[in-house]
């Protein structure tokens, strides 16, 4: 009966494609309401990082991974509490039971027994439940790497969004330049006054300009759709951003081997890896625990209703030690693969060490690059403005081709969306340098714990 009742209430999925097409419908539908509940308005940067942080899949599997890992500490810390069990009975005899003739228990009685046991020396217990301690401790550390990893994710596809809208800005003025060009230009062949290659050109500028437009807002929605993901909201919403005035960023004061220290210092994902080596240097001392024996007390109570029961309550308690005798072979072999573990967590630091040096390295030659390219990126886009100016009113007089005039309008416009990309990218360079030094700091915002 009670496999009958346990088996009638498990989960079964009759129909998986309506079991498909069910969750497709609900979980669209709360996708929608949630992009209507906070797409009200224009995102700004600081918004977006909120969502990030209160809806993103990532951030809630990380906090409750805290959670679980705090389960596990207070499991193993029962291993410490003492255990009592309990065990109640009723028995009637059909006929009473009888010796030689003469009764010796009643036809009905109840029975009541209590065993309480309590472990005073479990070594293996003690070096479990550090080790949970610490397991939730690297949760805590991994949940706020993965916050960091979300800030970041979001302030790229953020910056990657306005780098695109400042691109569409753009190719859509040059695109109604190259429309005006291409009509004079035109008119001017028709009159046989200059060739017609010439229109030829002014076309073809025209059209990549928009080719070049119609790209720049095909990625933009792509943009939008990533960081829509990344701040756990419907890829396919509609998303407005907005723009604020962003400090001028500076270049770094530290040199990189300064960064180095910072990062060495201040990384999260060495101390998880330091975290990882006591761990793993405590299932080396358990391994050692095991061949010692387990050490308890216990105490039996029990109670009989029997009449015929000379003692009707009784009472004795004691002490037991258990150990494996027969377990030597694979408690040495055990002993040894902590060993080794806990050499190649070791070995997985110091190449995490390597790494993130090389990662500092690499991120801060990324900002100083970044900031040469905005200065280039500058200047060439102001000489490019004049020369395209000049060369504008002297094809008017007749003193330069139209095909240099054309080529210069390309050399300004393709100028100015460099000069709007390395703008941005400065930021971002600024921003993964953080990241890499692991001081980049998330907002404090717990993450939505229910769908």
């Amino acid at each position: 009966m009670l496999s009958i009742l346990f088996l009638s209430g498990c989960a079964t999925m009759d129909d998986p494609a309506q079991a498909r097409n069910d969750h497709t419908r609900r979980f669209s539908t709360e996708l929608d309401q949630l992009a209507q509940e906070q797409l009200k308005e224009s995102l700004s940067l600081d918004q977006c990082i909120a969502l990030a942080m209160t809806q993103s899949y990532e951030a809630r599997q990380a906090d409750l991974k805290v959670q679980l890992a705090k389960l596990d500490k207070d499991i193993a810390f029962a291993n410490f509490l003492p255990q009592v069990t309990a065990t109640a009975g009723l028995t009637t005899w059909s006929i009473p039971q009888s010796s030689r003739d003469i009764q010796v228990a009643d036809k009905t009685y109840s029975s009541l027994s209590t065993r309480t046991t309590l472990p005073l020396l479990v070594p293996a217990a003690y070096f479990l439940y550090q080790n949970t301690k610490l397991a939730q401790d690297t949760t805590k550390l991994a949940a706020h790497l993965v916050r960091q990893t979300i800030l970041l994710q979001t302030t790229v596809s953020f910056f990657e969004c306005l780098i695109l809208q400042d691109t569409i800005a753009a190719k859509t003025t040059q695109l109604q330049a190259a429309q005006e060009q291409y009509k004079r230009i035109k008119g001017l062949a028709d009159e046989e006054l200059v060739a017609q290659w010439e229109a030829g050109q002014a076309f073809y500028l025209q059209e990549a300009t928009q080719a070049d437009l119609q790209h720049a807002k095909r990625a933009l929605a792509a943009a939008n759709a990533s960081l829509l993901k990344t701040i756990g909201l419907n890829p396919l919403a509609k998303l407005t951003l907005k723009r604020e005035n962003l400090p001028d960023p500076q270049p770094p004061r530290n040199t990189p081997a300064e960064n180095v220290i910072v990062a060495l210092a201040s990384h999260p994902s060495l101390s998880i890896a330091d975290h990882a080596i006591v761990i793993h240097e405590n299932m080396v001392r358990m391994a050692i625990a095991n061949f010692l024996p387990n050490i308890g007390a216990f105490v039996n109570a029990s109670w009989t209703t029997d009449s015929f029961a000379k003692h009707v309550h009784s009472l004795y308690g004691g002490f037991n030690a258990t150990m494996d005798v027969f377990k030597g072979f694979t408690k040495l072999k055990g002993y040894k693969a902590a060993k080794l573990r806990k050499q190649s967590a070791e070995w997985e630091r110091d190449s995490l060490f390597l790494s993130i040096i090389l990662e500092v390295v690499k991120a801060d030659n990324a900002v100083r690059n970044a900031f040469d390219a905005h200065a280039i990126a500058n200047l060439a886009a102001t000489t490019s403005e004049e020369k395209f100016d000049d060369y504008y009113k002297k094809q008017r007089e007749g003193l330069v081709t139209v095909n240099d005039m054309l080529e210069a309008q390309a050399a300004r416009d393709n100028a100015q969306t460099a000069l709007t990309r390395a703008n941005f990218e400065r930021h971002l360079a600024l921003t993964q340098l953080q990241m890499a030094l692991g001081i980049i700091e998330p907002p404090n915002i717990s993450p939505k714990t229910e769908n």
